[in-house]
């Protein structure tokens, strides 16, 4: 069936016989009855959902999930399903028929970091005994449980070039769309969805951070950091088309834009990091520094001769202000509370996501009294040991450990061009995530991007081929 769909397409004069015959039925249909001439799209539209959703594999299923993954808030449908959850439950369906039905290839399961894990969600299940907050504990394992799915399906599913291309698109869109998004959120609503989330300089000028379509405007950052890290070692190691390159270039652009507008300092610290990583990678250094300069001089640009220059100058200045700034402040105080809930739990920790809950008994006195409704751990290694004490902190780093390792070599390493820029990008990502985590830790294990990122490293190791 495949190869006579081809061969149809592949004959222009096939093509036009078709499209012409197509309008003559949907002509005559609309003279019997208005409504019948929908019959035709209804079922193109079913053809194409049946072949490419069921018949040819889980991977249009698995693009709707990255996808959705972008719009976050947007993405809900009713009684908290999810684009996302859609886009999964056929996702494991598909994938059930073909293991059925076809003789596919063996769907691989474990991996270098499937063991630890393993460990760490035993290590958080048996904690649901005691934690003080067995309920959202339980959601995140299971909720890490299907992510952990997610890895598996686009590990063994993603297995072309076009397939990858296609991801650094659909994040890149994403991005811009972010991007006109905030524009619009920051001239004409200036207002977020993220609880009384404000920056304000220190002449008295003050807006609502802008949050697009999440909830939170450090975790839309935190997004948008993987389709420009993808996108720019994309670029950069790729011989690419002038056309291309410049189209790459502005949609970048217009990625970085939309970080600097959230206003996320653990965001931009992140990004940074990425970059960098990134630029350790490209051998040729000079082209490096005529990107930066371009972009030295748009950034200045905007700082100067925009009305919002100095609230990201002083908003970037403020990281280094350790005492002063409130928030840092807070992220400090949740460090040293939860140093003390590990003291008294040394072992086994108070129980996962129970942080939340015994807070209050451990709160730290710097904390200003208007940021006391924060509750929740902002730095991964402190809440381990926290939540799940030393056997928690040893699953994460292991799992990390083996990743870092695997993903360096492979990025050190000469592949061709292709490859080269997915695996540099790979371990960028993973480095910036590790930076994001020290100031967003409760991200982990919940976001879906770092698996989507896993899940691509274990993807080109096992089933990239060139494919046009």
């Amino acid at each position: 069936m495949t190869s006579i769909i081809k061969n149809i397409f592949e004959n222009k004069t096939s093509i036009t016989i078709s499209l012409v015959f197509c309008e003559l039925i949907i002509l005559a249909l609309y003279y019997v009855n208005s409504y019948l001439s929908l019959v035709p799209f209804i079922f193109f539209l079913g053809f194409i959902i049946l072949y490419y959703g069921f018949i040819r594999g889980p991977v249009i299923w698995i693009m709707i999930m990255i996808f959705a993954t972008g719009l976050d808030i947007w993405g809900q449908i009713f009684a908290g399903i999810t684009i996302f959850h859609v886009g999964w439950f056929f996702s494991i369906f598909t994938t059930v028929i073909l293991y059925l039905i076809r003789d596919i290839d063996e769907i691989k399961y474990l991996y270098s970091i499937t063991y630890p894990f393993l460990f760490f969600i035993i290590i958080a299940s048996i904690s649901l005994i005691y934690t003080p907050n067995f309920e959202n504990g339980l959601y995140i394992v299971v909720q890490t449980l299907a992510l952990y799915l997610f890895f598996v399906l686009v590990a063994n599913f993603i297995k072309s070039r076009n397939h990858l291309i296609l991801i650094i698109l659909i994040l890149l869109f994403i991005n811009i769309s972010q991007t006109f998004l905030l524009v619009y959120q920051l001239l004409f609503e200036n207002v977020t969805y993220f609880a009384d989330s404000t920056v304000q300089t220190s002449e008295g000028f003050r807006i609502y951070r802008p949050s697009g379509t999440f909830h939170d405007p450090n975790v839309l950052c935190t997004y948008m950091i993987f389709g420009i890290i993808y996108s720019l070692s994309y670029l950069l190691f790729n011989k690419v088309k002038i056309k291309w390159k410049i189209l790459l270039g502005i949609g970048i652009l217009l990625s970085f834009i939309g970080t600097v507008l959230t206003f996320s300092r653990s965001g931009w610290l992140s990004l940074l990091f990425g970059i960098i990583t990134v630029i350790f990678f490209y051998p040729k250094k000079r082209i490096i520094f005529y990107i930066l300069t371009i972009g030295a001089i748009i950034l200045s640009f905007a700082l100067f001769f925009t009305p919002y220059g100095d609230l990201i100058i002083e908003r970037f200045a403020s990281i280094i202000d350790l005492m002063t700034d409130p928030s840092i402040r807070v992220r400090l105080a949740l460090i040293n509370s939860s140093f003390h809930m590990f003291v008294d739990n040394p072992f086994f920790g108070v129980g996962f996501k129970g942080f939340p809950v015994l807070y209050d008994l451990y709160l730290d006195p710097i904390v200003p009294q208007m940021l006391l409704y924060v509750k929740e751990p902002h730095t991964l290694w402190p809440a381990l040991l926290a939540e799940l004490g030393v056997l928690g902190v040893v699953s994460v780093f292991i799992l990390f450990y083996v990743f870092f390792k695997e993903s360096y070599k492979k990025a050190i390493e000469y592949y061709d061009d292709f490859s080269k820029s997915f695996y540099v990008s790979i371990f960028a990502l993973f480095i910036a995530m590790n930076v994001d985590f020290f100031f967003y830790g409760f991200l982990f294990p919940q976001f879906n991007l770092l698996w989507l990122n896993f899940a691509l490293f274990y993807s080109m190791k096992d089933n990239y081929q060139e494919s046009n």
